[in-house]
């Protein structure tokens, strides 16, 4: 039987057609005789049949699993299978239509056939696994030589046997290599300024390049994540990687690249790009505040303290990310000729708003020096405190003042224009600005209004008294709108009736005169019979009335008083 070894004995008689007569000698057969026949197994070598006689895969990949490459997987016979182990490996490559060194192409190679350390056939016998050096293309012929661990020796005995197939491996097109940082961080820019970094990428592999396009020239695609940051770029030049943007000015954050280089080649067929992560981070740079300021603040003299808003306007702290958190500050000095101009010198609140206090009666002119600073640090090079001072005018107004007024005593008659003598009546230094006229102003005479008040002069101005009798202050008020203002040293003007003089008390050696009506205590007659409401004048008179005053709607008596 074919396959089937071992040892048989065999008895053999021989035996003819003769007549077989034992009486006569007649035997017809012979003596037995005996000999034995040894049958020894010759081993056959392990063996497949190729179901892909050409095998197809792209390359660059890392492994491959090609289904039903083989069938009748054996390690020689039946026999054999059960008693024997084989392996199957790569014997010889040989390129048929390559340029590649065939030369450690393939790096595994393994065909299913049996459950490791059994002789049980696996469900998926005949699959391989398959896996190649990088980047390597073309037409293989690939022997494989499969091994038994039966006898081997001799013309009979044979335990290896060789079975080649093809291997067709379809080229792609890789990107070439690139080696340099991942991440790069740069300060936001204050203007529009070309960056450049030589050698950024610091190498650009071509190997893994097909050979025919290695000499192709390449160029960088860059996927940019963040566009908004730069005006210009990314870009990288080939082949000495230097990178180069241009940030928009005042923008920061974060943009995240993909590097590729490429050729025409690549951007065609089958290829398989190579992309190089890159994130470049825009730190934010403090900006110093802009703002401007009201150029001219009047105040006024005596005026307590003030508070003017929106002294600071068109305040910016900078781009949108620094405005949406940080506090604007400002640092304040002044210049001034008055030296006590200020019991509380000036200061400017976060909001914008100026704080001062006058000193006591003082009034002048004081230059603002105002630099603005921010609460946003100096990291990475910023400025919290700009360079520009801005400058504004800061005016105490004085009040009026009145020191006389002519003529100083009045008829109770309405219709008497008067001269009012004092200060700051009307002038630049005293109003804030320049007029050929100046307007705005009113006198007050005993809480009755002065008619037609016109300012003279900056000393001297003049209006037509009202109808009053008696003593009354001299109350002169500017009305600039918002600078309101009037004199705080009023001046007693008298409107007289009744002129009286006598010995002021009996026994006194001095005498007085005596105007009237007014509203002070009554000054009583010599005799002490009547009295009669009276304001005794600063004029005192020794011994005797000197003088004797007389006119149409008053009468005055005088003499000589021991």
């Amino acid at each position: 039987a074919a396959g089937s070894v071992g040892e048989v004995r065999f008895n053999v008689t021989l035996v003819d057609d003769g007549p077989v007569d034992a009486a006569v000698g007649h035997a017809g057969r012979s003596e037995a005789q005996a000999f034995a026949l040894t049958v020894r197994g010759m081993n056959q070598p392990p063996s497949f049949v190729v179901l892909q006689p050409v095998v197809r895969i792209t390359e660059g990949e890392a492994s491959y699993t090609i289904a039903n490459f083989a069938a009748n997987i054996t390690a020689g016979s039946p026999l054999e299978d059960r008693t024997q182990d084989a392996t199957f490996a790569v014997f010889s490559v040989e390129a048929l239509d390559s340029s590649w060194d065939p030369r450690g192409l393939v790096t595994r190679f393994a065909l299913a056939w049996r459950a490791p350390g059994t002789r049980a056939p696996l469900p998926h016998a005949g699959t391989l696994l398959l896996s190649l050096a990088p980047f390597r293309d073309g037409l293989f012929r690939i022997v494989v030589v499969g091994v038994d661990d039966g006898p081997a020796g001799g013309a009979q005995q044979r335990n290896a046997s060789y079975i080649p197939f093809l291997l067709d491996v379809r080229g792609v097109f890789q990107d070439p290599a690139l080696t340099g940082p991942s991440a790069l961080d740069v300060p936001e820019a204050k203007s529009v300024l070309v960056q450049t970094l030589p050698s950024f990428i610091t190498s650009i592999d071509l190997s893994p390049v097909p050979l025919e396009f290695r000499a192709q020239p390449f160029s960088f695609l860059i996927e940019n994540s963040n566009a908004f940051l730069f005006l210009s770029g990314p870009n990288v030049s080939f082949p000495d990687g230097t990178l180069s943007f241009t940030l928009r000015p005042f923008a920061n954050g974060v943009a995240r690249l993909q590097l590729r280089a490429v050729c025409a080649a690549s951007l065609e067929g089958v290829h398989r790009p190579e992309q190089t992560p890159l994130i470049i981070s825009v730190l934010p740079v403090n900006d110093p505040p802009s703002f401007n300021l009201r150029p001219f603040v009047p105040s006024v003299q005596d005026g307590g303290p003030q508070a003017i808003t929106d002294f600071v306007y068109n305040v910016s702290l900078g781009p949108l990310d620094e405005a949406r958190w940080q506090t604007a500050y400002y640092n304040v000095s002044f210049a001034s000729e008055a030296p006590n101009l200020f019991a509380s010198p000036p200061i400017i609140d976060s909001t914008g708003t100026l704080h001062f206090v006058a000193g006591p009666r003082e009034h002048g002119t004081a230059t603002l020096l105002v630099r603005g600073l921010d609460d946003g640090g100096v990291d990475f090079g910023g400025v919290r405190e700009g360079d520009e001072v801005i400058t504004a005018l800061l005016r105490i107004l004085p009040r009026p003042r009145v020191l006389d007024v002519v003529p100083g005593i009045l008829p109770s008659n309405a219709g008497a224009t008067v001269t009012i003598l004092g200060k700051y009546f009307g002038s630049s230094y005293s109003r804030g600005y320049e007029a050929a006229t100046f307007a705005n102003i009113s006198v007050r005479i005993g809480g009755a209004e002065c008619t037609d008040a016109t300012v003279l002069a900056d000393t001297h101005l003049s209006c037509v008294a009202p109808t009053l009798s008696g003593a009354h202050d001299v109350v002169v008020a500017i009305t600039d709108p918002g600078l309101e203002r009037a004199s705080n040293d009023p001046l007693e003007l008298l409107f007289n009736d009744i002129y009286f003089a006598g010995i002021l008390s009996p026994g006194s050696s001095s005498g007085g005169l005596g105007m009237g009506p007014a509203s002070s205590t009554p000054l009583h007659s010599p005799d002490g019979t009547s009295s009669i409401a009276m304001r005794v004048n600063a004029l005192r008179i020794d011994n005797a009335v000197l003088a004797l005053a007389v006119d149409a709607s008053g009468a005055g008596g005088g003499g000589v008083f021991a």
